[in-house]
């Protein structure tokens, strides 16, 4: 079915769908892989989400408050290498 994240974990890669399960989770599908990410308290917004499918982004788990997990849309950066310092203001902002 899909994994969580362990804390401060990184998913990188091409967001092909989001899934609901019966429990209120939502299911990631980020590559090849499936991330389990739950919606009570209200952790991630599925809709917003939606709206960037096919887009490349990066998810990871934290221990903050409030903001357990967190998203972001990467823009225009080369699959094959991971940004320098120049490149990380192509980063828009987590969700």
């Amino acid at each position: 079915m899909g994994r969580t994240l362990k804390l401060w974990e990184e998913c990188i890669g091409v967001l092909k769908d989001v899934k609901r399960i019966e429990d209120g989770a939502i299911i990631l599908c980020v590559n090849d892989e499936r991330i389990i990410v739950p919606t009570e308290p209200i952790v991630v917004n599925a809709p917003l989400l939606e709206s960037v499918l096919g887009k490349r982004i990066a998810v990871v788990r934290t221990d903050l408050l409030g903001k357990e997990y967190l998203i972001r849309v990467l823009e225009k950066i080369n699959s094959q290498k991971r940004p320098n310092t120049a490149e990380k203001k192509n980063f828009k902002k987590y969700y």
